[in-house]
């Protein structure tokens, strides 16, 4: 949507990898020139900008019609009639009240079940330091993060062994620049804690 190129825009997302969404998603909003200019002082170039103008165009979801109220026709009014004796008092208990629901919890909530697994929309991969090709290290650092209900990385954690030469660094810097669609609970966007690979092989 409109309102999604922004966000990426405002967030620092190159804007060629904006135009790579576009590109493969389409767009729900027929662009104009105050929105291609504003975006242009959000940092787009010219290849977002040709992307939104090609780019297939689908509607967006209309909200439900609201159904019309019922005319109801007014009756005469009828003749009165004899009012009959009032019908014996009843014995009315009381009713407890249903127990409070729980409260919702908070997260960082666990993927599975109800909670749909985040989606990457931006992914660079992490460069293979120059000291850990000199020293011929390879591996993979297995990274710990959480994506709050933005879909921005806000906690990393390095949860495998350490390898050195500076590859765990560039994994975390890296991954710290990810954005991601938000996991959903229940039709609503949710931070997950997720365990992400960053594998560094080097090229022969």
């Amino acid at each position: 949507s409109q309102k999604q190129i922004s966000t990426l825009l405002s967030n620092g997302i190159p804007s060629d990898a904006v135009a790579d969404l576009v590109s493969k998603y389409g767009i729900s909003f027929e662009p104009n020139d105050e929105t291609l200019n504003a975006w242009k002082k959000s940092g787009a170039d010219q290849s977002l900008l040709n992307a939104v103008q090609k780019a297939r165009r689908f509607p967006a979801p209309k909200p439900p019609a609201k159904p019309e109220p019922q005319k109801v026709a007014q009756k005469e009014p009828e003749p009165k009639k004899q009012e009959p004796a009032p019908a014996p008092k009843q014995e009315v208990k009381a009713v407890e009240p249903p127990a409070p629901a729980p409260p919702k919890p908070h997260g960082p909530y666990n993927v599975g079940g109800e909670v749909s697994p985040p989606q990457a929309l931006y992914a660079p991969s992490a460069p293979y330091t120059e000291q850990a090709r000199k020293a011929h290290v390879q591996g993979t650092v297995v990274l710990g993060i959480v994506i709050n209900d933005h879909g921005k990385v806000t906690d990393i954690t390095v949860l495998s062994k350490p390898l050195g030469q500076g590859l765990e660094e560039s994994a975390v810097k890296t991954v710290a620049t990810w954005v991601f669609r938000p996991a959903q609970f229940r039709g609503n966007p949710v931070p997950v804690r997720v365990n992400v690979q960053v594998n560094f092989q080097q090229q022969n």
